[in-house]
């Protein structure tokens, strides 16, 4: 349990690492399963900001992993 909560703490580090803000707030709200459109709403931005937001996300993440 601790070795997996180790890992898991170096991957949050990591990924926190590579995202800017915006994009962290977006990775964690996509992640509680929000629509792009509900994203856009909690963080006042239009829904295509958030859209290019998660492209880079994923761009990112794969690099990563």
């Amino acid at each position: 349990l601790i070795i997996s909560e180790e890992s898991l703490g170096e991957l949050n580090f990591k990924i926190d690492s590579v995202l800017t803000d915006f994009e962290r707030s977006v990775f964690r709200l996509y992640l509680e399963d929000l629509s792009y459109q509900d994203i856009a709403c909690v963080l006042s931005r239009p829904k295509k900001s958030v859209d290019n937001a998660i492209g880079r996300i994923k761009a990112k993440l794969r690099k990563l992993l």
